[in-house]
């Protein structure tokens, strides 16, 4: 029985030890999309996610169901002036 969804604060400290975690469920949820897309591979979103989570303002929710990730959200300050793409 579920009791419900755990949800758990990170941030850019936490960035290299999460990593496998946000690829895995990465690679759960894009399998299909990743097959046929280039820019939906994992290895393009591991460039974003790392050249994103370094950033000091980066911060990342996971949600938990027990021990079980069920899904992520992360996001990161963009400096003045800076470009919106980091891959």
């Amino acid at each position: 029985m579920t009791t419900g969804i755990a949800i758990r604060h990170y941030d850019h400290r936490h960035a290299a030890e999460l990593r496998p975690l946000l690829l895995e469920v990465y690679a759960e949820v894009y399998a299909d999309a990743a097959a046929t897309d280039p820019f939906a591979t994992v290895d393009r979103f591991a460039r974003g996610l790392d050249a994103w989570s370094t950033r000091p303002g980066w911060t990342c929710v996971v949600g938990y169901d027990g021990d079980q990730a069920v899904g992520y959200a992360y996001g990161a300050l963009l400096a003045a002036g800076a470009p919106c793409s980091a891959s």
